[in-house]
C-alpha cells in the first residue's frame, strides 16, 4: 500500500506518487528511522501553528497562546513543566509575511544511554523543548511580539533563558532591544556558512539530538 511504498523508498515516492520533485536521493535524512529516533513521545510540542497579527498589541500575544501547553502554575508562578530550572538557548528564524516565524527553546542533557568510549561518562545531547510556529494568515507577523515573549519566558515562565539567537532579517531592533536588558544575544546565519547544518545533521546521525 501507499504507507509500504513511502515507507520503503520515500525519495522515490514523493517523485512518483505526490508528485513532488525531492532532488537527489542522497539527501540528508533518507533513512526514516533517523527521524523517528529523533522524537520523544513524553515531550510536548506544538504540532500546529499561531497567528501574532501586526495590528494587534504585541505584549504577552504569543505567551497566551502557548502559556497553558508548556507551563505549570504553582501558587501565583509559573514554571515550564520539564526540568524549570535547566539553562537553556533560544532561536528565531523570523519573517513579516512571505514565510512563517519560528521560535525554539533547547537545552543540553546527559543522555544515560549513550556513554563516552574512553571516558565511560554519559554523553550530552539536544533536547529541544518546543518549537513555535507563527503563520503570517494572509497578514503581517508582529515581530515586536518576538521579543516581549522571550521576556515574558523569562519574566513570567521562569525560564533560565542564557542565549539568543537570530537570523539577519529585521532582527536588528530586536537584538538591541534584548541586550539592553542584559541578555546574550548573537546574529547566526545559515547563508553564510553551513557549520550549524552540518552540526545538527551529525548529532541526529548519531542520536545526540
Amino acid at each position: 500500500d501507499f504507507k509500504d511504498k513511502c515507507a520503503e523508498n520515500p525519495i522515490e515516492f514523493l517523485k512518483d506518487w505526490a508528485g513532488i520533485p525531492a532532488g537527489q536521493a542522497d539527501r540528508i535524512f533518507y533513512d526514516g528511522t533517523k527521524i523517528d529516533n529523533a522524537f520523544n513521545n513524553n515531550l510536548r510540542n506544538l504540532y500546529g501553528s499561531i497567528t501574532a497579527p501586526a495590528e494587534e498589541e504585541p505584549e504577552h500575544l504569543i505567551w497566551n497562546q502557548i502559556r497553558d501547553k508548556f507551563f505549570n502554575k504553582v501558587i501565583d508562578r509559573y514554571y515550564f513543566y520539564y526540568n524549570p530550572e535547566i539553562a537553556r538557548v533560544l532561536s528565531v528564524d523570523q519573517s513579516t509575511s512571505g514565510d512563517c516565524t519560528c521560535i525554539a527553546v533547547s537545552h543540553f542533557e546527559r543522555d544515560p544511554s549513550k556513554k563516552d568510549p574512553e571516558t565511560g561518562e554519559s554523553l550530552k545531547c539536544v533536547v529541544t523543548d518546543f518549537t513555535i510556529t507563527i503563520i503570517p494568515a494572509g497578514g503581517f507577523i508582529n515581530l515586536d511580539a518576538i521579543k516581549f515573549f522571550i521576556m515574558d519566558l523569562i519574566n513570567l515562565g521562569n525560564m533560565n533563558i542564557r542565549h539568543v539567537s537570530f537570523d539577519g532579517f529585521q532582527s536588528d531592533p530586536t537584538r538591541q532591544f534584548l541586550k539592553r536588558k542584559g541578555i546574550t544575544v548573537d546574529y547566526i546565519s545559515v547563508d553564510k556558512t553551513n557549520d550549524a547544518y552540518l552540526t545538527y545533521i551529525d548529532l541526529v546521525m548519531k542520536g545526540r539530538w
